[in-house]
């Protein structure tokens, strides 16, 4: 449950500019620490009109997710986290996750798509199950996890 938490805190500000509107998740959350979300008249209507047009990805932002809250807290660039003992950290505190953005060893790259990157690779693109798991996600509105 603390992961599932966590993602939807991290992926918020990401589906409101995809999605073109607030995620149902949120308006609860809003709810429990009594936030009224207060939109303008046709406030809805213009993020519909503006959906972002490219999602990238930062080495800088790993996260990791624990029910204990026990344990060393890193700064993240937007959201803090647990720190990862794995992962080093540059001058700022933020973790840097190398293996998701590495050029090689591409299968162990996070992610929705496959880049056959590897040694003499032929760069061809294929949809790994985790794009098939995030559009059924996305189609059922959160309701499928």
């Amino acid at each position: 449950m603390k992961a599932q938490q966590d993602n939807q805190a991290n992926l918020f500000f990401t589906d409101v500019h995809a999605r073109v509107e607030y995620p149902k998740y949120m308006d609860r959350f809003f709810a429990e620490i009594d936030i009224e979300n207060v939109k303008e008249t046709g406030d809805d209507e213009i993020l519909k009109q503006y959906p972002v047009d490219c999602i990238s990805f930062s080495y800088y932002k790993s996260m990791l997710s624990s029910a204990s809250p026990e344990g060393e807290v890193t700064e993240g660039n937007l959201m803090n986290s647990l720190k990862n003992p794995y992962l080093e950290a540059s001058e700022w505190g933020w973790q840097i996750d190398l293996v998701s953005m590495s050029t090689s060893e591409m299968s162990k790259c996070y992610g929705f798509i496959y880049v056959d990157k590897d040694d003499e690779g032929t760069l061809a693109r294929s949809r790994k199950d985790s794009f098939h798991w995030y559009k059924e996600v996305i189609e059922s509105n959160g309701e499928t996890l």
